[in-house]
């Protein structure tokens, strides 16, 4: 039996049946306006992901329903040229702010400040954080993808995690363990016929994957970003494409909760 210990995000959406749709010719309509290639390693995904139902309450973008994709300083000439006029009449007021700043600053300087980022999602539940990449990494072919946090100024993005690679596995399995929603598991169960196992014992989780003939130590791991530590090491996961079937286990120890998926496909 041919166990896959490290799929990719593509092998994982090929095992669950997605395909390319109409996103590819809008991501192309996007790449053409704004003169951008986008890493195929994010093309490929979004374009297999489009509008597929259990990405409705995800973290990227992929469906309608969501904003598309973006560069962050778009947003900041929006915000400039909403207040301009205020920070002009009370130019002390304002003098530690980021954006008050950047107008004083002619666009091609911005860089100095703050990186101009692709926005490529946000956390769906409260819309409070950011997700993006830095314009100058999107030649990389597993570049790094970046958070901002709403509170913080907008210069301040931060690394979530060092690969594109790794933030969609942590999407994946955010969608998949249904830790926020249970969208993935009534589209995939109900409308696509998979077996939706879910386990939130560890002992029992352990056992499943022995019987199953998955070595834990062996699996790739990935973050959560609904755990209490969001490192990159919180969820394991393996396929086995032969049995068509994808084994998650989430071990939230801050939490104290386990969450074990097992998608099987007769």
């Amino acid at each position: 039996m041919n166990i896959q210990y490290n799929p990719t995000p593509l092998d994982i959406l090929k095992l669950l049946g997605c395909a390319d749709s109409d996103g590819r010719a809008l991501l192309e309509e996007f790449e053409a306006a704004h003169k951008v290639k986008l890493p195929p390693l994010l093309f490929d995904f979004f374009s297999a992901a489009w509008n597929h139902p259990m990405f409705s309450t995800a973290d990227i973008w992929v469906t309608d329903d969501h904003p598309e994709l973006y560069f962050s300083y778009e947003e900041l000439e929006e915000t400039i040229s909403e207040w301009k006029e205020d920070w002009a009449e009370n130019p002390d007021e304002y003098g530690d702010n980021v954006c008050c700043q950047l107008s004083r600053l002619p666009r091609e300087r911005w860089q100095e400040r703050v990186s101009n980022h692709l926005v490529i999602g946000s956390d769906y539940s409260a819309g409070v954080v950011t997700f993006g990449i830095r314009v100058e990494d999107l030649t990389q072919p597993d570049p790094p993808v970046y958070v901002l946090h709403e509170a913080d100024a907008e210069t301040d993005w931060k690394v979530l995690d060092n690969s594109l690679s790794l933030f969609l596995m942590r999407i994946l399995a955010d969608v998949l363990s249904c830790g926020e929603y249970d969208m993935a598991q009534e589209v995939l169960e109900e409308e696509e016929e998979w077996n939706y196992t879910v386990i939130e014992d560890l002992g029992e989780a352990r056992r499943q994957a022995e019987q199953l003939g998955i070595d834990l130590s062996k699996t790739a791991r990935c973050g959560s970003l609904y755990a209490a530590a969001v490192t990159p090491d919180v969820c394991r996961y393996c396929c086995i494409e032969e049995k068509k079937l994808f084994f998650l286990l989430k071990e939230d120890t801050g939490n104290d909760e386990t969450t074990c998926v097992i998608l099987s496909h007769n």
